[in-house]
C-alpha cells in the first residue's frame, strides 16, 4: 500500500505543476482536497490537515462554496483523526451567506445520502 500511496502523491505533484501554470484556483483547490483525502487513509493527520487548510484558502479565491464546504469537511476529518472535536475544527468566522449556502448544501447531501465524513457541521457567524 505504501508504494501506491507514494504513486498517488507523485501524480498529484505532477498535476499541481500543470494546474499552477494554468492558474485555475478551483482545480488547485480540488487537488489539495484530494491530497488531504489520500493522506487521511494512512493516518497522516497533520499532513491531511495542512492539505485541507490549503484547499480551504484556495476555495475562497475560487468563490465556489461547495469547494469551501468540502475543504472544511476534510479539515473536520483531520481534526477527528487527531482526536479533536469537530467544533474546534470549525471555530472560525464564516459570513452569514456562506453559512446559509453550507447549510443548504449539507441538507441536500443528507437527503441524497452522501457522507461528508462528519455528522454535524457548525459555523460561527461573523459578528
Amino acid at each position: 500500500m505504501r508504494d501506491r500511496l507514494d504513486e498517488a502523491l507523485d501524480a498529484l505533484d505532477r498535476a499541481e505543476a500543470l494546474i499552477r501554470k494554468d492558474g485555475d484556483d478551483a482545480l488547485e483547490t480540488e487537488l489539495y482536497y484530494r491530497r488531504g483525502d489520500i493522506l487521511f487513509a494512512p493516518g497522516r493527520a497533520e499532513e491531511c490537515l495542512t492539505a485541507h487548510e490549503q484547499a480551504e484558502k484556495l476555495s475562497r479565491k475560487s468563490r465556489d462554496s461547495l469547494l469551501d464546504i468540502r475543504a472544511l469537511a476534510g479539515m473536520a476529518d483531520a481534526y477527528y483523526a487527531q482526536g479533536r472535536m469537530l467544533a474546534q475544527a470549525l471555530q472560525r468566522p464564516v459570513d452569514a451567506e456562506l453559512r446559509q449556502q453550507a447549510e443548504e448544501l449539507i441538507e441536500k447531501a443528507r437527503i441524497a445520502g452522501l457522507y461528508f465524513g462528519v455528522t454535524e457541521l457548525q459555523a460561527v457567524a461573523v459578528e
